[in-house]
C-alpha cells in the first residue's frame, strides 16, 4: 500500500477547503471530504494543544491572554470545518422539501408578517442560501395565508 502526501499530490486542495469551510454550501467530493476531515483532525489537535498550553499558562500566570486569543481562533477554525462537513448538506432537495412542508403542517402565514412572531418559511430561509432557495421555491410553504388588516391607532 502506497502512502501519498495529499498536499503534494493535490496542490491547492487545502486552500480550497480553507476558503469554503463554513462559508458556503459546497458539497465536497470524496477526496475533498477526506481532506476536510484530515484538516478537522489537525484543527482539533491544535485546539487541544492550545487548551493544554492555556492550562499550563494559567498555572504559571504567563501569556494567558495570547493563548485565549489563539484558542478562540482555533475554536473558530474547528467550527468552520464542522459546518463545512455538516450532514444536512447531503440531504437531497426532495427530502429537505418534505421536512420543510412538515414544519408548516397546520400553520398559516400572517400577511403582513407579525413582527413579534417569526414564521417557519422565513426562519428556514435564514439558515443558509440553499435552504432559502428551497423554501422560497416550495409552494406548499406559502399556500395558507391569513391576511390581516393593519391596526389603526
Amino acid at each position: 500500500m502506497n502512502v501519498i502526501d495529499i498536499d503534494t499530490e493535490l496542490p491547492g486542495l487545502r486552500e480550497k477547503i480553507e476558503s469554503t469551510a463554513g462559508r458556503s454550501n459546497v458539497i465536497y467530493t470524496g477526496v475533498e471530504e477526506q481532506m476536510a476531515r484530515l484538516m478537522l483532525c489537525e484543527a482539533l489537535s491544535a485546539f487541544r494543544s492550545v487548551e493544554e498550553n492555556l492550562e499550563l499558562a494559567r498555572a504559571q500566570h504567563n501569556g494567558v491572554e495570547g493563548l485565549r486569543r489563539e484558542r478562540a481562533r482555533a475554536n473558530e477554525h474547528v467550527c468552520k470545518l464542522r459546518t463545512a462537513l455538516a450532514p444536512h448538506k447531503h440531504l437531497p432537495t426532495e427530502i429537505l422539501t418534505k421536512i420543510f412542508v412538515l414544519c408548516m403542517e397546520g400553520k398559516e402565514l400572517n400577511i403582513p408578517p407579525d413582527r413579534h412572531q417569526r414564521q417557519v418559511p422565513y426562519i428556514l430561509g435564514e439558515v443558509c442560501s440553499r435552504w432559502r432557495v428551497v423554501s422560497h421555491a416550495e409552494p406548499h410553504l406559502w399556500r395558507r395565508l391569513r391576511f390581516t388588516s393593519a391596526k389603526s391607532t
